[in-house]
């Protein structure tokens, strides 16, 4: 089975206390939950074009800076997590009715994705070799 391929990103302000974070509705097993921002990866595009458009389509702010930390595969998924760093947070809103907001670090809700209590201290290391492969499973 190929998996299908996604992207993931996270986008902390200058000096990585904030993080942008998305209210999930869909699909069923992350309805409630804050993610990373992201979505599928269309035909012909790179990982790259898909993380800067999925964002862009999410919060209305195009950033084209993002770095590839991390690959997760697992349960039938190929999940291409990147971050970045921008002055600009300020400009975001939402642009669907998943709703986007500000988060401070290190202090994460209760109600994240569970993989973000790994995933954002893995976006923020700067001694990470990137990036890195990890097995996920649902």
């Amino acid at each position: 089975m190929v998996p299908m391929p996604h992207v993931l990103g996270f986008a902390f302000d200058p000096s990585a206390t904030q993080v942008v974070l998305i209210q999930k509705n869909r699909p069923a097993w992350q309805q409630g939950k804050l993610n990373g921002v992201g979505g599928k990866i269309e035909e012909g595009e790179t990982p790259l074009q898909a993380m800067c458009r999925e964002f862009e389509e999410e919060t209305g702010l195009r950033l084209d800076n993002w770095q590839h930390f991390a690959t997760l595969i697992g349960s039938g998924l190929e999940v291409f997590c990147f971050e970045t760093r921008t002055e600009h947070l300020h400009l975001l809103h939402s642009c669907t009715d998943e709703e986007v907001s500000v988060y401070p670090l290190p202090d994460l809700p209760e109600h994240v994705h569970h993989n973000l209590r790994y995933l954002i201290p893995l976006a923020l290391d700067v001694q990470l070799r990137r990036p890195v492969t990890l097995s996920y499973n649902l």
